[in-house]
């Protein structure tokens, strides 16, 4: 019997390990990356050159049954600081409640004050939030698009912002500007989702900017070049993660993103628990049918370090809790019943923990440190609910993972959204 557990216990400890480095490793280029900040004048962000050649911006909303929050983010696009001849705004809206008038509504009153705003309504939803964007793009000659999911909030001097980078660097396909929340302090689920997404928003994503690695685009709260997304064949709703499949083909294809992590956007976390475990599902699932369908990138000789080592880590990264959890329990089954000795278990036990550590603990700490101030409260209350977070959606992760790595498909399922919120 313990011949038996120790086969499977001496793999589960390795793969947990080769999950668990690549996170680990990002987390290091996110902590140098500050600490040399901190020695040396940050650097200046690009400032917008001549006002009057300054290009038309088409703002789009992907919207589905969203009558709660629709018209707090066309008022949140339509005070964007940009010229209002160059401000275009599209609500591409798949919805089958009241949304459209909803829609209708808040676009008459400020076409009524000149501003372009546009509801475009589909009944068939093809291609999902793929198909409304694509739709969108092809009715609108713009040469930058902004994209904001339905839930957030912009700040006036956000678009700017991220055009002043995109202008400035001719070779940059998007810009992607960091997510934030709105409800982080309503419960024990929003606030473990925060400290698990700010682990990703600002480490991970930050690590890969630091690194120089592809960024992928989360989706929302970013700002595209048309001549990039026209270069790679446009949006596609083959998989259920539109935006992580545009941003790699793009960087395949030899463009780049950039991350803003000091612009920030605000948006609203799932309320429930179903909510939440029905994003998860979908983001899981996502990654594993990109993951499937770019596999082979990874073997050809051709193919970009930098790609191939983001690619690799999307992989990893599918079942990584998953993993860990299954290498933590097989561990604690075999050294009930065998004492810990020096053996290749043992010293693969010890090198796997300080890995689940480094990414379950470390890294959300030093994400919630970077983010806001870290008190004895967010110690003892932010910390463990994300632990509980992430358990609990450790199942749900992996069948969907399972699912998209063996090509089966799935409908978009919304979020909802309830547009009560208080402010951070």
């Amino acid at each position: 019997m313990h011949g038996a557990v120790w086969a499977i216990l001496v793999p589960l400890l390795a793969a947990s390990i080769l999950v668990n480095t690549p996170s680990v490793l990002l987390l290091a280029a996110f902590c140098l990356d500050r600490i040399g900040r901190g020695g040396r004048r940050r650097a200046r962000r690009p400032v917008i050159g001549d006002e009057g050649d300054l290009p038309t911006v088409l703002v789009q909303i992907p919207s589905y049954n969203e009558a709660a929050v629709i018209g707090r983010v066309v008022e949140a696009a339509a005070r964007q600081d940009w010229p209002r001849d160059r401000l275009q705004i599209q609500i591409l809206d798949d919805s089958t409640d009241r949304t459209p008038e909803e829609a209708r509504s808040v676009s008459d009153r400020f076409n009524q004050e000149g501003l372009r705003v546009e509801v475009r309504h589909r009944t068939d939803r093809q291609g999902f939030k793929a198909g409304a964007l694509q739709a969108g793009l092809d009715a609108s000659p713009a040469p930058f698009v902004a994209i904001l999911d339905a839930d957030y909030v912009p700040s006036p001097d956000w678009l700017r912002s991220c055009m002043a980078t995109l202008l400035h660097e001719p070779r940059l396909a998007f810009v992607q500007s960091r997510i934030t929340y709105l409800n982080r302090d309503v419960s024990w689920l929003t606030r473990g989702q925060a400290v698990l997404l700010d682990n990703h928003y600002v480490v991970e994503q930050g690590g890969r900017q630091a690194a120089g690695l592809i960024v992928p685009f989360n989706g929302t709260c970013g700002v595209w070049r048309r001549q990039a997304i026209e270069a790679v064949g446009g949006w596609s709703g083959d998989t259920l993660v539109e935006d992580m499949d545009l941003s790699f083909r793009a960087e395949a294809a030899g463009w780049r993103g950039h991350y803003l992590l000091d612009v920030s956007v605000p948006g609203e976390l799932p309320a429930s628990v179903r909510d939440w475990m029905g994003q998860q599902r979908r983001w899981s699932m996502g990654t594993a049918q990109i993951v499937r369908r770019t596999l082979k990138r990874l073997v050809r000789r051709e193919t970009d370090p930098r790609f191939k080592m983001s690619l690799a880590y999307q992989l990893l990264n599918v079942f990584a809790a998953q993993v860990s959890i299954a290498a933590l329990l097989v561990s604690a089954v075999y050294w009930s019943q065998v004492p810990i000795a020096g053996d290749t278990a043992s010293i693969l036990l010890v090198v796997a923990l300080c890995l689940m550590v480094a990414r379950a603990v470390v890294s959300p700490l030093v994400a919630m440190a970077a983010t806001r101030p870290v008190g004895f409260g967010s110690l003892v209350i932010d910390l463990p609910c994300s632990i509980l977070v992430l358990l609990l959606g450790a199942g749900t992760g992996v069948l969907a993972s399972i699912r998209g790595l063996s090509g089966r498909s799935a409908p978009f399922v919304r979020t909802r959204k309830t547009g009560s919120l208080s402010g951070e």
